[in-house]
This record gives structure tokens, C-alpha cells and sequence, in this order.
């Protein structure tokens, strides 16, 4: 048993930087969805049909569970082999930028849309999101920090 619930843990950390990744079939570029001047040609190149740049065991594989993630920090599961859910934490910010900035989003920081704010979603054992976003920040200190930073979780 815990062999086996270490192969497991070991494969979902190599799995934990593809939960970024688009799901697509071919290149594509993905505007950030900032709306700062500055930001409006600020562009990513993805091109999921290379192959993971990370080195396995033999006999594991890699896959993207789950897309479009705004730098995904940490993970968690609940249930068993059988039937589970999965946390993904994104910190919402990733690289300290002017077009990262949570401060500039239309709405403002606690806007429940905020793309640069952290949150907490939650995906069935497929890969599709059946809740969140959870812990977005408020104005009266629920939820996370509003740059992402550990506090208590208040719900």
C-alpha cells in the first residue's frame, strides 16, 4: 500500500506542471487577459503537441489533466482510487509583472473574475471542473491574501 500511494504521489508531481497547459490540437497564441495598455500584445506561444519537457520513470506517462490554469501551485485529492476530486491551487499572480497586476482588473482585486487573484478549483477524478473558483479574496479578509500569499483560509 504505500508503495503504492508512493508511485502515485511521484506521478502526480511530475503531472503538476502540465495542469497550465491549453488543450489543444495545434499551436496557438494566448493573449494574457489583462486589459492594461501595455498588456494588450502580451502573448504566450503554446504548442502542446511537443512533447513534455520532463523525464519519467519507465513505464510512466504524462498527460494534461486539466487546461487553462493561471499558475497552478498545488494540488490535493479527496476520495479514493475509485471515485475522487481534485484541489488545484492557482496563485492567480505567476510572474511579478505590469500585466499581472490584480490591481488593474476591471472590477478591481475583488472581483470574483480576477484572473490574478488566488483561488481554488476543483475537478472531478475527468479533469472537469465541477467547483470554484473557492477562497477568492474580499473585501472584509475572506479568503486568500489578495497577492497570493498564505493566510488563512476563510470560507
Amino acid at each position: 500500500m504505500q508503495l503504492k500511494l508512493s508511485r502515485s504521489l511521484a506521478a502526480w508531481s511530475a503531472v503538476l506542471p502540465l495542469l497550465a497547459l491549453p488543450t489543444v490540437t495545434e499551436a496557438q497564441i494566448v493573449a494574457n487577459p489583462s486589459t492594461a495598455p501595455d498588456c494588450m500584445n502580451n502573448t504566450a506561444f503554446f504548442n502542446p503537441t511537443l512533447p513534455p519537457s520532463i523525464t519519467l520513470p519507465p513505464g510512466f506517462t504524462a498527460s494534461v489533466f486539466a487546461a487553462g490554469l493561471n499558475a497552478p501551485t498545488g494540488i490535493a485529492f479527496r476520495g479514493n482510487a475509485n471515485n475522487f476530486e481534485v484541489f488545484v491551487l492557482e496563485s492567480g499572480h505567476g510572474l511579478p509583472s505590469v500585466c499581472n497586476d490584480e490591481t488593474a482588473w476591471p472590477g478591481g482585486v475583488f472581483a470574483t473574475n480576477n484572473p490574478f487573484t488566488p483561488d481554488i478549483l476543483v475537478f472531478n477524478q475527468n479533469g472537469k471542473l465541477i467547483r470554484g473558483p473557492l477562497g477568492k479574496p474580499t473585501s472584509s479578509g475572506a479568503g486568500f491574501s489578495l497577492r497570493g500569499r498564505p493566510s488563512i483560509l476563510r470560507l
